[in-house]
């Protein structure tokens, strides 16, 4: 009988990723196509949805041709991607107009008049989520007030990974965790409440019900089958979104179990057995095998080390290249000379058009290194850079307030070593990292598998599937040092909150912009 496999589908924010993968989970061969972010306005995040399906349908085939495996060996496709955002498709399943993607940051009015009125609170006491401008909420509330025309042919709203699951299948999903800001987490179920306090009443028949995502969602067409070269009739499953998928992909499936991903986004989460709603910070989502998923998570991680490479990364690059180094070796070798705290370097990562969402919601928040000296080198500033994503990180943990069992590593980020020990050290947590690259896609694959019944849930899947491949254990005298540190990071953030308010208005008055300060802190 010939090897069965499962394909595995990553529809990410600047990337997408087809991944195959053996009947255990294992990784065979993975083909990715870019995914152009489009900014047509300062805060503005969008992707063209055709360009989304074209490139999966690219990876897809390019997957194919390379490893020569028969389609007809695919057993179930399982299907992952950005979340929150929204995809606004006209009755004929077409999209409306670009989809806005969950970094855009056009509702930042609506937020800070919300968080005045009480409207974030009472949401958050509803759905367990503090929205923040990404979520399809907001957005959708932005669509209404200054797109009517466009909100007039909106006939269905779905999410990233259910576009690419209507064009494998022609079918509509929804799965739960996609719209959890939007549910009445305690019954998962939309609540109307939400709609009404939103304003966005008048699009609620626009979503689909939705559905466990172990559910499978429908079949290749044969038109998918031409684009892409799979095999028609093939089963198709949409999973949860990236975050959760990725969660899933890394084993965490116990309660107090945490998984980091240092990606675009920068994603701390949770796993719980009950919804939880104080204190008021993050995002409440269901998860897999009836658990519940809270994430804290910082805007962004990977997005700070791509900025330094950007401004200061020339030599480094120069460097690795005449060491016949990959650049981030490089910079682990000249990192691992520096000691803990980056000879007084402190940095807040705040790069994101959103400000920052975790474990404070404030639009107008911005980087800054603070502590730079004449002698210190960009080395100096790239450690500090590290370690102020890992503080981002126990920030958000620390404002949760929750027990933390295993901590699970994954993401670009996770490949340094370096990085690796530091949010070991700054967490004081032993840090694991799962061996493989492509979690997100594992998650998806697992709940394809489990929808197929090769499993008879997420937790068996997991247990047979997951191995470690590499372990950081915290230094002692090394996190110590860093609660110090940690303390003067978070005073930092204190002082500042008001002086990013004025630097926003200052901007704003020069620009000739209607720029309102918003803020909620932790």
């Amino acid at each position: 009988m010939a090897k069965r496999y499962v394909l595995g589908i990553d529809t990410g924010t600047s990337a997408v990723k087809a991944v195959l993968a053996d009947m255990q989970g294992a990784e065979v061969a993975v083909a990715a196509e870019n995914t152009p972010v489009e900014n047509p306005h300062e805060g503005w995040s969008e992707f063209d949805l055709q360009q989304d399906w074209m490139s999966v349908s690219r990876a897809i085939r390019r997957l194919l041709d390379e490893t020569r495996v028969d389609p007809d060996q695919i057993l179930t496709i399982g299907v992952t991607g950005k979340g929150w955002g929204c995809c606004y498709l006209n009755e004929r399943f077409e999209p409306a107009r670009k989809g806005i993607l969950w970094n855009d940051a056009r509702s930042g009015p609506y937020i800070a008049d919300w968080a005045k009125s009480g409207v974030l609170a009472e949401g958050c006491r509803i759905s367990g989520n503090y929205f923040y401008t990404g979520d399809c909420g907001p957005v959708t509330r932005w669509l209404l007030d200054h797109e009517p025309g466009t909100a007039r042919r909106v006939a269905t709203i779905i999410f990233p990974p259910a576009w690419i699951v209507l064009r494998l299948t022609g079918k509509v999903k929804l799965v739960y965790g996609d719209a959890s800001s939007l549910f009445d987490i305690r019954q998962r179920a939309f609540s109307d409440r939400l709609f009404e306090i939103l304003g966005i009443t008048s699009m609620r028949d626009k979503f689909p019900v939705p559905t466990s995502c172990t559910e499978v969602a429908g079949e290749v067409t044969r038109e998918a089958a031409e684009a892409t070269g799979l095999k028609a009739g093939t089963p198709v499953v949409l999973g949860e979104v990236d975050v959760s998928s990725c969660a899933t992909g890394v084993g965490v499936v116990e309660r107090g179990d945490v998984c980091i991903i240092l990606g675009t986004a920068h994603i701390v989460s949770i796993c719980l057995d009950e919804p939880i709603f104080e204190p008021e910070v993050g995002l409440m989502m269901t998860y897999v095998d009836g658990k519940y998923l809270k994430l804290v998570p910082p805007a962004i991680a990977t997005p700070n080390v791509d900025w330094y490479l950007d401004t200061f990364g020339h030599a480094d690059r120069d460097a690795a290249m005449a060491a016949n180094q990959d650049v981030f070796q490089y910079l682990d070798g000249k990192l691992s000379g520096i000691a803990p705290g980056a000879d007084g370097v402190i940095y807040h990562p705040y790069l994101s058009p959103m400000g920052e969402r975790c474990p404070f919601t404030k639009l107008t928040a911005k980087a800054n290194l603070f502590g730079l000296a004449a002698h210190h080198t960009r080395h100096h500033i790239l450690k500090a850079i590290y370690e102020g994503v890992a503080f981002s990180a126990l920030d958000s943990l620390t404002a949760c307030q929750l027990p933390i069992g295993k901590v699970m590593l994954s993401g670009g980020g996770a490949r340094s070593p370096v990085w690796g020990q530091v949010e070991a050290d700054v967490l004081g947590k032993t840090v694991r990292v799962p061996a493989g690259t492509e979690f997100g896609a594992r998650g998806a694959i697992l709940t394809a598998l489990v929808a197929m019944g090769v499993y008879p849930d997420h937790q068996s899947a997991i247990r047979s599937t997951i191995t470690q491949e590499r372990m950081y254990a915290p230094d002692p005298a090394n996190h110590a040092i860093y609660q110090e540190i940690f303390q003067l990071y978070r005073d930092i953030t204190r002082h500042l909150w008001v002086d990013w308010d004025q630097r926003a208005e200052i901007l704003a008055h020069a620009r000739g912009l209607d720029v309102r300060a918003s803020g909620r802190e932790s």
